[in-house]
């Protein structure tokens, strides 16, 4: 995997990583996170944007997820500014304290990025 800190403005505000990469399948995930007192300024899917694009420019990857609880909704805005494609709902497929949520899957190729 590849871990990263998200940097604004001279400080560290957040982080992303690639993860679960399978090089013979040629997919990764994403995933990201901002400190609360950085979020809603665009560092999030700027850095997701970034970091897609360096991976189809320097590696032989051509598919990159990421999953979202379906309720979170600042992460699913995320992922449709940064250019992903909502690709369906894994009913049930993470577990929380208060229970089981369903997790939204999208998915970006390098010719999605424009």
């Amino acid at each position: 995997g590849t871990h990263l800190a998200i940097e604004a403005d001279g400080l560290i505000v957040g982080a992303i990583s690639l993860f679960g990469t399978r090089w013979e399948a040629g997919t990764t995930e994403i995933g990201y996170g901002v400190h609360p007192l950085h979020r809603g300024r665009g560092y999030a899917p700027e850095a997701v944007r970034g970091l897609a694009r360096w991976t189809f420019g320097n590696t032989s990857l051509r598919r990159i997820e990421l999953r979202a609880d379906a309720d979170n909704h600042a992460s699913l805005r995320v992922a449709e500014k940064a250019g992903f494609v909502r690709e369906g709902t894994l009913r049930a497929a993470a577990m929380r304290p208060d229970g089981p949520r369903d997790v939204v899957v999208f998915g970006l190729l390098g010719s999605d990025l424009s």
